[in-house]
């Protein structure tokens, strides 16, 4: 609608419209042309430019790609008192960030506690978020009795703090633009097991800084889970990876430059 309503303001007065993406979609094809045509397109990631490009045929010279990027300079850090325990009672934690709904894949990954409860190690899931399937996903913990070791946190507002405790991070979504949560985690560094959709795979390099694994498969995370649990050098080697990549790719400081740049060029 902020596309929509420029573009009415642009035929008034004579202003210069540039409209950052921040996902991929694939409706109201006609409408979004409309409503992007003649404007400069910032797209968040090499994925949501094709998609600009490819779906909604916007010339290729109109779109640029600017990473997305996040800030730990003004982080006041403070531990949850629920994950400090955990962590002195000397469990795992695995987290998983994101909204409550389809595209988050939650199911996935919380079907895929039941494969480490087999292996009977202490490994606890946390879910950190909020969002229209909640209750759908707290009656799939109880039916697979898992209600010991899935804990839902809710929303968070300053979610570095509780990157800060976690051990792994997990990204099950099912689609995506270029997600935020990785590039989140590498900032403290922690590695990343996500799903290869989208935009993922321009920030996790499989093996190197974390995992890219199949969607949909509750069974592929648990095995990567499992094996990072069994395997501290190997973590200890990603994380370390990932925070290299966050410091070369997606520091504020280097968005900050390219959107300067980018203002200035038009």
């Amino acid at each position: 609608m902020a596309a929509f309503y420029s573009k009415v303001l642009r035929e008034k007065y004579n202003v210069v419209l540039i409209n950052t993406v921040h996902n991929v979609f694939f409706n109201k094809r006609k409408l979004t042309y409309w409503g992007y045509k003649n404007t400069n397109l910032i797209a968040c990631g090499e994925h949501v430019k094709d998609n600009l490009i490819d779906y909604f045929c916007m010339p290729p010279e109109q779109v640029s790609t600017i990473h997305n990027a996040v800030d730990t300079k003004l982080v006041p850090f403070g531990d949850n008192k629920r994950l400090k325990e955990l962590h002195n009672q000397g469990f795992f934690l695995v987290g998983n960030i994101g909204r409550l709904t389809r595209q988050k894949g939650m199911s996935f990954f919380i079907k895929s506690m039941i494969n480490i409860r087999k292996e009977n190690l202490k490994i606890k899931y946390i879910i950190i978020g909020d969002g229209k399937d909640r209750d759908e996903l707290l009656k799939l913990t109880d039916e697979l009795e898992l209600k010991d070791d899935i804990i839902f946190l809710g929303y968070v507002s300053n979610i570095s703090n509780i990157l800060n405790q976690l051990d792994l991070v997990v990204l099950s979504s099912l689609w995506e633009g270029l997600p935020l949560t990785p590039i989140e985690a590498f900032s403290m560094g922690r590695t990343v097991i996500g799903t290869d959709v989208g935009g993922t795979s321009e920030i996790i390099s499989d093996a190197r800084n974390g995992y890219l694994i199949s969607p949909r498969s509750s069974d592929a995370i648990s095995d990567k889970v499992i094996y990072l649990f069994n395997n501290s050098i190997k973590r200890k080697i990603l994380e370390r990876n990932a925070h290299k990549t966050y410091l070369s790719k997606f520091r504020l400081s280097i968005f900050e430059k390219k959107i300067l740049d980018y203002y200035e060029s038009i």
